[in-house]
C-alpha cells in the first residue's frame, strides 16, 4: 500500500499576518523628517511673535504648548525613575500642574520687545530624535544657543513613529529643561513622594519670584548677513 504524507501548511494566521506586513508601509523614522522638525520650531517662533500684549497672552501660550510640545514626555522626564512611583489617579493631576508650572517658570521669560529668534540646522539624535539648532540673539549681551529636541509622542507605552512630531525637551546654552527640572524636583520627591511634589507646584506663590529671564523668539526676515549656527 502506498503512503501519501501531506505537507505541513502555515496556519492561516501566519499567512494572513506575513501577508499585512508585506503590504502595510514602513514607519516614518524621525531621522527622515527634518524639514518638518525645522517648520515646527518656525512656526513656534512665529506664533510665541504674535502673542498679544494683554491678559490672554497666557491662554495663548498654552495653546501654543499643547499642540507643539509633548507634555506628557516633559512632565515624565522631569520625574525620572520616580515616574514608575506616580499613581494612575494622579498622572493627570501631575500633568496638569507640570504644565501650569512650565508655563509660569518660561513663560516669564517673554518680552514683547525681544529679537529674532534664528532657525539653523537639523541633525538626529538617533532614529527617534532630531534636533533643531537656534540662536537668539541679546544685544549686548552673547547670544542664547537653543536646541529643541523633537520625536513623535508615544501612544501610552508604545511609540508612535507616524503622529507629527512634538518638541520633548529644549537646551538653552547646553541646559536641559527636563534635566534641570529633574534636579529641581529630586529634593521634594525624595523628601515625601510625587504627593510632595505635587503639593509643592500647587503652592500659592510658588512662582511670584520670577522675572523675565531672555526675549520671546521672533520670526521676521533674517538679519544680513545669516549667522552661522552649529549643525
Amino acid at each position: 500500500m502506498l503512503m501519501f504524507r501531506r505537507r505541513a501548511r502555515p496556519a492561516a494566521s501566519a499567512v494572513f499576518l506575513t501577508l499585512a506586513l508585506a503590504w502595510s508601509p514602513a514607519p516614518v523614522l524621525a531621522a527622515d523628517r527634518p524639514e518638518e522638525a525645522a517648520a515646527l520650531v518656525s512656526g513656534l517662533a512665529t506664533e510665541v511673535a504674535a502673542l498679544p500684549a494683554d491678559g490672554a497672552a497666557r491662554q495663548e501660550l498654552r495653546r501654543i504648548y499643547r499642540a507643539r510640545f509633548d507634555g506628557r514626555a516633559l512632565a515624565l522626564g522631569a520625574l525620572g525613575r520616580y515616574a514608575r512611583l506616580l499613581p494612575a489617579e494622579r498622572t493627570a493631576d501631575y500633568l496638569a500642574a507640570f504644565e501650569d508650572h512650565v508655563l509660569a517658570r518660561f513663560g516669564a521669560r517673554i518680552d514683547a520687545h525681544g529679537h529674532d529668534l534664528v532657525v539653523g540646522g537639523v541633525r538626529e539624535a538617533g532614529e527617534d530624535r532630531l534636533i533643531v539648532s537656534s540662536m537668539l540673539p541679546r544685544d549686548p549681551e552673547p547670544p542664547l544657543m537653543i536646541e529643541w529636541v523633537l520625536a513623535p509622542p508615544a501612544d501610552g507605552d508604545v511609540p508612535a513613529p507616524d503622529a507629527p512630531l512634538r518638541i520633548v525637551d529644549v537646551v538653552v546654552d547646553g541646559d536641559s529643561l527636563v534635566d534641570d527640572r529633574r534636579q529641581a524636583f529630586l529634593p521634594e520627591v525624595r523628601r515625601g513622594g510625587v504627593a510632595a511634589l505635587l503639593a509643592d507646584l500647587r503652592r500659592p506663590g510658588r512662582h511670584a519670584d520670577l522675572a523675565p529671564l531672555a526675549a520671546p523668539p521672533r520670526s521676521v526676515p533674517q538679519p544680513q548677513p545669516k549667522p552661522t549656527l552649529p549643525n
